[in-house]
């Protein structure tokens, strides 16, 4: 299995997260985004995590 930079699991369930670039700390307020993928399968966690970063990395 390889590690996916984007999953992250506590527990039992799967989140996305990923950091906010340096120039855009200011205006988020935040160093990382984290959200859950409301899913206990690694098998549905991949996809929807990569999906998000997709679209993150198209708005940068």
């Amino acid at each position: 299995m390889s590690k996916i930079p984007y999953l992250l699991r506590r527990g039992n369930t799967f989140y996305f997260r990923i950091a906010v670039p340096a120039e855009l700390r200011e205006k988020f307020k935040c160093r990382e985004v984290i959200q859950s993928l409301k899913t206990e399968r690694r098998t549905e966690a991949v996809p929807l995590a990569l999906g998000l970063a997709s679209e993150v990395t198209e708005m940068q």
